[in-house]
């Protein structure tokens, strides 16, 4: 009796936590083989993309610290992370702008076609409404680090086989 109850801790200890388990559409979405990422990052809008050019370096480090950056294309032509802040004019709110922040990936058809699509996330992270200069600049630079974190969790979590310890 001793011993089944020994097996079977053994056994509950041996399974997989829930969070960490990887379904079939998860590696879809995300599994690269832990190769680098490239990052586009662009705006409609050239106060704004002055400031994105400032923010590439915080992205750029913080996808090579998880080991995971490169600006070569051709090694990062399975995926890349696409960012856009697009900026808009809202009736009584004045201007506005959105952040696009999606990964892309080589996805094949079943004609053996392959192109980049949008695979993460689910639906696109949309955010943010102001002025332009500062305030805009700080709120943006705030939500794109926080979709870094998003991504950086959620590629790392399904690519672990692949990228190792």
């Amino acid at each position: 009796m001793r011993t089944t109850k020994i097996v079977l801790l053994a056994l509950l200890c041996a399974l997989p936590i829930s969070s960490e388990t990887v379904d079939g559409y998860d590696r879809f979405r995300l599994f690269n083989a832990c190769r680098p990422v490239r990052v586009m990052i662009s705006s409609t809008d050239p106060n704004i993309q002055r400031h994105l050019d400032s923010l590439r370096p915080m992205v750029e480090s913080r996808l090579r610290s998880a080991r995971l950056y490169t600006e070569n294309p051709v090694e990062s032509r399975n995926g890349f992370l696409d960012v856009r802040v697009t900026m808009i004019g809202l009736a009584g709110f004045g201007p506005a702008y959105i952040i696009d922040f999606q990964y892309k990936k080589l996805v094949t058809d079943e004609y053996g076609e392959s192109y980049h699509a949008a695979t993460w996330p689910d639906r696109r992270f949309r955010s943010g409404h102001g002025t332009y200069g500062n305030a805009a600049y700080i709120h943006i630079k705030s939500r794109l680090s926080s979709f870094l974190d998003l991504f950086l969790a959620a590629y790392l979590r399904v690519n672990k086989s692949a990228c190792g310890p």
